[in-house]
């Protein structure tokens, strides 16, 4: 899974390659949004946060200016992919988590 940081947040593309459906851990992390997460060796407690269309458009202008290679998941789907906020537990009224990009008893996220 490619990470996109701005600032303490780091974003995450559910695009699948560009398949109809999107990855296991899309449904994972509407299912239980608490994750922990490894970057840069680095251990993070996390809480994933759909973004809305709106919000997921303007972000999306943002994830191609990093990754041009990922324009062409929209012309093969013909919508935006799903994009969720990982924001640090520690800026989030709740705490603890899961998740090097895997959950628990879950599957590792597939790109």
């Amino acid at each position: 899974v490619q990470v996109f940081p701005d600032g303490p947040d780091l974003f995450v593309v559910a695009a699948n390659s560009g398949l109809p459906r999107p990855p296991g851990w899309y449904f994972n992390l509407l299912a239980e949004p608490r994750v922990v997460g490894e970057l840069d060796g680095r251990r993070l407690e996390l809480r994933a946060v759909l973004l809305s269309e709106t919000e997921a458009a303007d972000r999306w202008q943002r994830v191609l200016a990093t990754a041009p290679d990922y324009e062409r998941y929209p012309r093969r789907t013909g919508r935006i992919p799903a994009i969720f906020r990982l924001v640090p537990e520690s800026a989030s009224p709740r705490s603890s988590g899961r998740a090097r990009a895997h959950r628990g008893g879950g599957r590792a996220p597939e790109e």
